[in-house]
């Protein structure tokens, strides 16, 4: 019908939707009660059809794409190998650390080794103490190998550069993991903990995008043919020089791997998740969690157990209590349980016994730039997602002989493709989403969704929304949401990223301080690259520019400047919209977004700026 007049297609559709029983018997030239019959399978059709359009707009996927025509690079000047300070003896000697510092040099740089405490105070006295022996050696870059703590040792490396004043002057940060990706089928992610820098380095690229060079995994096993390992050691040092403006790879012995977000279709008929017999969530009375209860509960759990830190204290838990045992087919058990806590855990599981199922939703928020980020904050925020998996791993998945139909995680995608101020809580889920492929391709039923903006309740709170509404991430309804978890469960997905995007708003913002190789799948996300007008007030002459000016002339153009990428961080079309002396706070600015600023005022001026830029001079004509 559509195929032949499209637009009665929309016509006959809008008044099934309307319910309008007299109006479509007419179109259809049959009797009102014949109509009236259809008319609810009609619209379960529709609405069937238009969550399917929705959710599938909502799919995505990583994928690494070969990459081709790598160069012959050399480096020069003196490059820091950082290494994490629990690194073994023989891996600094003759092996990993010494295997790196080998490739270095054999392509013509210096190398200055320096061992990572995970104390900032203790990394910037010992940058200083490199920086008095150099005799004012050229820099050429850093290379940083995680140890067994990834996070506060990469934190305290970029912190320790900035109060070491080394920020930029030392050449790119590179982080260089083993294992920490897979780049497909039969190459899967080895070791998920050092997955955990790939997190932290997705929102250090959008944080210090002057500084951040980019993230290369090597393979575990260095290749044994000495052609196979010169062919790593050229193939990285050629990522290193700066090949292509790549800073997401995989380099193996086969070629090099860029990391790409695609869109991920849907089957036609997808297979769904049936969840029976018991059901552990964590976060259970939370937002999220009380929707993924709310569903296993109506479509076949018998048992409903919700697990949060303040079990039948938190608000709102009687209510939803009573809600999923309203008609007697469903037992809900509620605990008070940190899943951080491997003993609490296990005692909660001997009560409840055996678990067909397992949902983690449980975690913890923190929203701070990683110059601001405290030590002690970040191993909170890594507990409840990093410690609950491992626990979860052990008493569920290695600690018994009841296979799990399903393991479900609560991932967020700002350990997919970050986001400023989130730096450890994206390092937490892009773990999450290394041990869900790992465990996946070992035969085991566990799937990782890296969410984007749930609409109502959820993680995010309302200035967070508010802020990533204006970058163009719009909230999902939850009822979709967790027909898109049911899918991808239900077709054995090891990942998969869920979010309401829209690119044009989102790209224009996430490219705004350095581009990403990240999108190029993506059309919609080229296209508002491809489209987007240049600025004028970005220009490399601006220096130029404003010598030709008054005093009062160059006032003006660069308060022009600041209010224009002022109102592009906040999501407005015009400067207009941002008074010249009112407060950055009072227009809205908060953490992520005086990131955000800063890096655009940056890269359109050339100057190295202070991520305290916005709030040290609180109006547009202060700043400028």
């Amino acid at each position: 019908m559509g195929g032949v007049d499209g637009g009665f297609d929309v016509e006959f559709w809008g008044v099934v939707q309307r319910g309008d029983v007299g109006a479509l018997a007419s179109a259809l030239g049959v009797d009102e009660q014949g109509v009236a019959m259809v008319l609810p399978g009609l619209v379960a059709w529709q609405r069937a059809r238009e969550d399917r359009r929705l959710v599938d707009a909502w799919r995505y996927r990583v994928v690494w794409e070969p990459l081709t025509g790598g160069p012959e690079a050399t480096l020069d000047g003196t490059w820091l190998v950082v290494y994490g300070g629990d690194l073994a003896a023989d891996e600094v000697g003759l092996g990993w650390v010494g295997r790196v510092e080998q490739i270095l040099v054999g392509h013509g740089a210096r190398v200055v080794r320096v061992a990572v405490d995970g104390t900032r105070v203790g990394v910037a006295a010992a940058l200083r103490a490199v920086v008095a022996g150099l005799d004012g050696a050229g820099w050429g870059g850093v290379v940083f190998l995680p140890g067994g703590a990834p996070v506060p040792e990469l934190l305290a490396l970029l912190q320790g550069l900035r109060d070491a004043d080394m920020g930029g002057e030392a050449g790119r940060v590179w982080v260089l993991t083993r294992g920490a990706v897979g780049t497909g089928r039969f190459d899967v992610p080895v070791d998920p903990v050092q997955a955990l820098a790939w997190g932290l380095g997705v929102v250090a690229a959008l944080e210090y995008p002057r500084l951040w060079g980019g993230l290369v995994d090597l393979p575990v096993v260095w290749p044994e043919a000495s052609g196979d390992a010169a062919a790593v050691a050229r193939r990285c040092v050629g990522v290193l020089a700066g090949w292509g403006g790549q800073d997401q790879v995989a380099v193996r012995a086969g070629g090099v791997y860029g990391r790409r977000l695609v869109r991920a279709r849907a089957e036609e008929s997808p297979r769904v998740w049936q969840p029976r017999g018991t059901v552990l969530i964590t976060g259970g009375t939370g937002g999220l969690g009380a929707h993924v209860a709310r569903w296993v509960a109506r479509n076949g759990a018998e048992h409903v157990v919700l697990v949060s830190r303040r079990g039948v204290d938190g608000p709102g838990v009687a209510e939803l209590v009573g809600e999923l045992s309203a008609d007697g087919r469903v037992r809900v058990s509620v605990r008070g349980c940190d899943v951080a806590d491997r003993d609490g855990l296990a005692a909660v599981l001997s009560e409840v016994g055996p678990v067909d199922a397992v949902v983690h939703a449980a975690g913890v928020s923190h929203l701070a730039s990683i110059d601001d980020t405290d030590v002690q904050v970040a191993e909170r925020v890594l507990a409840a997602k990093v410690a609950g998996v491992r626990n979860l791993h052990e008493l569920l998945v290695e600690g018994s002989e009841r296979r799990l139909d399903a393991m479900v995680l609560f991932s967020s995608n700002a350990g997919v493709w970050g986001g400023g101020g989130q730096g450890v809580y994206a390092a937490a889920n892009a773990f999450l989403d290394a041990y869900a492929v790992q465990q996946r391709a070992a035969g085991r039923a566990v799937t990782s969704v890296a969410w984007g903006l749930w609409a109502g309740e959820g993680m995010a709170e309302q200035a967070d929304a508010t802020q990533l509404h204006r970058r163009g991430v719009r909230g999902m309804d939850p009822l979709r949401a967790v027909q898109a978890l049911a899918e991808a469960v239900g077709q054995g997905e090891g990942f998969l990223a869920v979010a309401d995007v829209d690119w044009a708003q989102f790209t224009r913002a996430f490219t705004s301080a350095r581009p990403s190789a990240l999108l190029a799948r993506l059309p919609e996300a080229q296209a508002a690259i491809t489209d987007a007008e240049p600025d004028p007030l970005d220009d490399s002459t601006l220096a130029t520019e404003l010598r030709a000016l008054t005093g009062p002339q160059r006032q003006q153009k660069i308060l022009e400047l600041v209010r224009a990428h002022a109102a592009t961080a906040l999501g407005h079309d015009s400067a207009q919209a941002i008074p010249p002396d009112r407060a950055f706070r009072e227009l809205g600015f908060d953490s992520l977004t005086a990131v955000e600023l800063r890096n655009r005022l940056a890269t359109a001026t050339g100057l190295p700026l202070p991520a305290t830029l916005v709030f040290d001079h609180p109006t547009p004509t202060a700043l400028a």
